[in-house]
Order: structure tokens, then C-alpha cells, then sequence
């Protein structure tokens, strides 16, 4: 495990002693809940774990006990925080040495170490390597891959009904936001529009005047001409 100093620019080496070593094709997120990094399952040889480690600088890595049985072991799942780093949702996947691909769902209370189980997807859209998101009480997935096949197909998920959906709410501003009142929409609004319109008056009077300098030196010159003559 590699540590980035984003303020020095300097690389350093974790010491794994105390950690999950060799493992590949893991799930890590970050808590902020927590103020940690967790850790969950992954693949050694031709080995899958569902095992749980968490992670902060302090106090290195710590593996945990849940309260209760959660996800098949696994690798190449997908795992994101949500609901304010205490929650962490973990989808889909493969097991090994048998090559299932995987479809179940879960969600892992950060604050208690239980894990809750969602209604399990069609079998047909059971995937692994996907790409996954949280936008307020919802798990987004998209893509993936099935037997070698991969997939473009979203799918959604209510953390609150514990169920997935193909409808989408979205979160309330946060308190103090201030939404733009109607009657100042209608103010710029009409304030854009006098401005545009003295510009194109502007524009008319500087395209017309060449056209009556023309004219009114026209005029002039024929007068000119019959006292010429």
C-alpha cells in the first residue's frame, strides 16, 4: 500500500504487517463517518474472501468482526459509501474458483458492523467490474461485466426500501441554500430584454445614418447643380 503526500508531493510505503496481504480485486472506501478507509473482500491465487479491515494512519489496520453474516466471499465487486460515510453498499461481483458471477446486494451499517441484505437482481443482470456511485438514499451501478460480455445497462437501487427502483428523487437542497426567487428571475429577465432592445436601436440609427448622409449629399448636389446651371 503506497501513501501520497498531496502537500510535500513525496510517495511513502504502509506497512501491510497487520493488513490483508497479496489481496487483489478488493473494495476500499472511504468513511468519513469513520475518518477510515474500509476494506472488503478480494482475491489471493485462486481464492476469494469476504473479509473486513479498516485503515487510518493513526492506527494502522485493524481487521473487523461484523456482527452478522454478510456478502460471499468475493472479487472485481463494486463498493461505494453512503448516507454520510455510516453506510457502505456492496454489489455483484465473482466468486472464485468457480467463476460465478454475482448479482446480490448488501449494506453494511458503519456505526453498528451489521450487514442488511437488498432484493437480489434478475439473474440475467447479475455482473462484476462495475462502476458504481451514491447520490442521497440511491446505489448507482452502470456497465460491468458478464461472462466476458460487457454491459451498458444502469441500474438503481433505494438504500431506504432496501429494494431496486427505475425511479429517482432527488435530495432536498441543504438548509441555507437559497433558491432564486421568482420575482428576480423575472427582474434580470426583463432587464436583458430593455437592454437588447436599446442595443438594436443603437445599431438601427448607426446602420441608417450612412443612408441619409447619402441622401441629404445627393440633394445638395442637385441643388448645387441647378444654380450651375
Amino acid at each position: 500500500m503506497m501513501q501520497y503526500d498531496i502537500v510535500s508531493g513525496r510517495t511513502s510505503s504502509i506497512s501491510m504487517a497487520d493488513g490483508p496481504i497479496d489481496q487483489t480485486a478488493a473494495s476500499v472506501i472511504w468513511s468519513t463517518y469513520l475518518k477510515q478507509l474500509v476494506m472488503f473482500g478480494g482475491l489471493l491465487g485462486n481464492d476469494t474472501f469476504n473479509s473486513l479491515h479498516t485503515y487510518d494512519s493513526a492506527s494502522g489496520w485493524a481487521a473487523i468482526t461484523p456482527i452478522n453474516a454478510g456478502p460471499s466471499p468475493r472479487a472485481y465487486h463494486c463498493a461505494m459509501v453512503a448516507n454520510n460515510g455510516k453506510k457502505m453498499v456492496v454489489f455483484g461481483g465473482q466468486t472464485l474458483p468457480s467463476n460465478t458471477i454475482l448479482g446480490d446486494i448488501y449494506v453494511l451499517d458503519l456505526e453498528t458492523w451489521v450487514w442488511s441484505a437488498g432484493t437480489p437482481l434478475n439473474s440475467g443482470l447479475n455482473r462484476s467490474a462495475t462502476a458504481c456511485g451514491a447520490s442521497g438514499d440511491y446505489f448507482v451501478s452502470w456497465g460491468g461485466d458478464r461472462d466476458a460480455v460487457a454491459s451498458n445497462i444502469t441500474l438503481l437501487f433505494d438504500i431506504k426500501t432496501m429494494s431496486w427502483t427505475d425511479s429517482f428523487v432527488p435530495p432536498p437542497s441543504p438548509p441555507g441554500e437559497k433558491k432564486p426567487k421568482v420575482g428576480m428571475i423575472v427582474g434580470i429577465a426583463a432587464g436583458v430584454v430593455v437592454f437588447l432592445a436599446i442595443v438594436g436601436f443603437i445599431l438601427y440609427r448607426r446602420s441608417k445614418r450612412p443612408q441619409d448622409d447619402k441622401n441629404k449629399n445627393g440633394k445638395d448636389g442637385g441643388e448645387a447643380g441647378g444654380v450651375t446651371v
